[in-house]
């Protein structure tokens, strides 16, 4: 499987850019999109810093994470998976999310302050 998804943040002055990186998995694919999505910001020299939180087995440690999330303030929050994507929109209504990864494109429709990459399998796929 092979997507691209392009990103660009604006320049920002002074401070470091905040960016919450919420993954449900510490696996293969999920690396891969995190090392990417992290590579793209940092190829645009911006003088980032990912604060990153893997869920992998710890589903009750989520709210935890939320509100860790919250004491940083993140310009931008990076999702990785379905539910740390299903999570952070009830929580999170005016920080800008990106979500990637997930199973269901319903969760992001209504969010105004989201968008992302959602997985689609054919059915021939879903039934081999």
């Amino acid at each position: 499987m092979f997507f691209v998804l392009c990103i660009i943040i604006p320049e920002v002055f002074g401070d470091e850019y905040q960016i919450a990186v919420l993954v449900s998995h510490n696996e293969s694919p999920y690396k891969e999109v995190l090392a990417g999505f992290q590579k793209t910001i940092t190829g645009q020299k911006i003088d980032a810093k990912f604060n990153v939180f893997i869920t992998e087995g710890a589903r009750a440690h989520l709210p935890e994470n939320l509100y860790s999330i919250k004491k940083i303030k993140p310009k931008v929050i990076f999702t990785v998976g379905t539910t740390p994507t299903a999570e952070t929109l009830k929580v999170f209504n005016d920080t800008p999310i990106i979500a990637t990864l997930i199973l269901d494109d319903d969760m992001i429709k209504s969010a105004h302050n989201a968008t992302g990459v959602i997985l689609g399998f054919p059915i021939e796929v879903q039934f081999y």
